[in-house]
Parts: structure tokens; sequence; C-alpha cells
């Protein structure tokens, strides 16, 4: 018996709880702020993440190959630890994101909601998400460029082992 057989049978003898997408995390579809105005790209220190940045950089990234400046932020910078995830055009590709930041709109994020962010590690959730790319593959609609059913994407399910 395995280590973490050993982990389940003793604290999950009934099995791990399974939860949707949309009840663990808020998500908001990234964005790019307007290229037309240059304020929004000159002396940026907001890191803006989008799919080059996973090639050059891999899945856990802390700064982005471009920064936008504060005055192209609308609302708030997405939190630290959240998780993009490529919704369209390239699906299958998620990163977990270290620093407050932007996205480009090819990605939506998923933030943990307050409720919830005791009863995980960002890095289980960044490993979890390798499933999540499968299933948004899996489920496609089809126009000029795939994207994912966005209301399959809230059904998918995490399960939710106790932090020990």
């Amino acid at each position: 018996m395995s280590r973490l057989d050993e982990l389940i049978e003793k604290l999950c003898p009934d099995g791990v709880e399974m939860h949707e997408l949309q009840e663990l995390f808020t998500t908001r579809n990234g964005y790019t702020p307007s290229k037309s105005k240059s304020e929004f790209w000159e002396n940026g220190t907001v890191p803006w993440f989008k799919m080059e940045d996973i090639r050059a950089n891999g899945n856990i990234l802390s700064d982005a190959l471009q920064h936008v400046n504060e005055c192209a932020v609308k609302g708030q910078l997405f939190p630290e630890n959240s998780i993009i995830v490529a919704t369209s055009a390239t699906v299958g590709e998620h990163a977990l994101i270290t620093v407050p930041s932007l996205a480009n709109q090819r990605f939506t994020y998923l933030m943990v909601k307050p409720e919830y962010e005791d009863r995980f590690m960002p890095k289980f959730l960044f490993y979890y998400c390798y499933k999540l790319d499968k299933y948004c593959l899996q489920n496609l609609n089809q126009s000029s460029f795939a994207s994912v059913d966005m209301k399959k994407f809230a059904k998918f399910k995490f399960p939710v082992p106790p932090l020990e």
C-alpha cells in the first residue's frame, strides 16, 4: 500500500468531496487594454500574461513578457495565486500566476472564493488543472476558432481532500 493510499484510507474513508468549478471559484475573463492608448502600455509595471509567457517560461509564472500601466486596469487586478486557463484559441493550457496581474482575453481566471481559500494549496489546484485542460479540449464550441463550452466548464468537478 502506498503512502497516498494510507492517507486516503485514514483521512477520507468515505471518499473525497467533489465540488463544481462554479462553486469553488470566481471566474473572470482577461482582457487587452486598448493598444491605441499609448499611456496604457508605456512604463507598465503590471504583468500582462498571454500564451507566449507560458511557452517561454512555463506554467508557474511570477512575471510577464509584457506589462501595462496601472491606468489600463479595469477595476482590480486579478489576485496572486490565481490560475489562468486558455478557454479560446489555444485551448488546453493553464498557468499558476503568483503575482497580482492581468491576462489577455484568451484566458479565464480562476480565483478561489474566500470561503474555500483555507481548503486548498494553490499548487494542488494548479496540478489538478491538467485534468481541466483535457476536459476543456473535449468540450469545445467550434466557430472561426475553438472556444470552451463555458456552461460545461462551470460544471467541471474538483476534489476537495483534507489539507493533511
